[in-house]
């Protein structure tokens, strides 16, 4: 796991924070970076709980503001929802962060791909993992 943790940090390196002028491919980087994330998050519990150690959940937030690079936003939802899928500490810590508000713009994106990677993890966002579930996530999913 601590790999894994490790790993979640390519999303956020300084290498591919850099001016584009000393990194010109820093968002194809990226987006592999957060394919690279999507797939190790993806139906692996061991992954999704390093990675929220690693902070993955909030750089992909940020990265949803790279309008100019469609596939680094459709890839970054795409691993939220992954994060999200059948995980409520990752959910949770999307609901902290108010997730669900700042992919709501994005269901109105000009790519009909980032459109669907927002249905998706939003979908997953608001999918509930077991049979006891409080008041408060109720109010939460309802809010979705």
């Amino acid at each position: 796991p601590s790999s894994l943790s490790l790993s979640s940090s390519l999303l956020s390196s300084p290498f591919l924070l850099a001016p584009s002028s000393l990194c010109p491919f820093q968002h194809e980087y990226r987006t592999m970076a957060a394919f690279i994330m999507a797939t190790i998050v993806h139906n692996f519990p061991a992954g999704q709980e390093a990675c929220l150690h690693g902070n993955l959940i909030a750089t992909c937030l940020e990265l949803l503001d790279a309008v100019m690079y469609p596939l680094l936003v459709q890839w970054a939802v795409i691993c939220l929802g992954a994060m999200w899928k059948e995980y409520d500490p990752a959910r949770w810590c999307g609901v902290r962060d108010s997730a669900h508000e700042k992919l709501y713009p994005l269901l109105s994106h000009p790519h009909p791909e980032v459109r669907a990677a927002v249905v998706y993890a939003l979908a997953s966002f608001i999918s509930s993992q077991g049979v006891e579930r409080g008041e408060h996530a109720a109010q939460i999913d309802q809010a979705v």
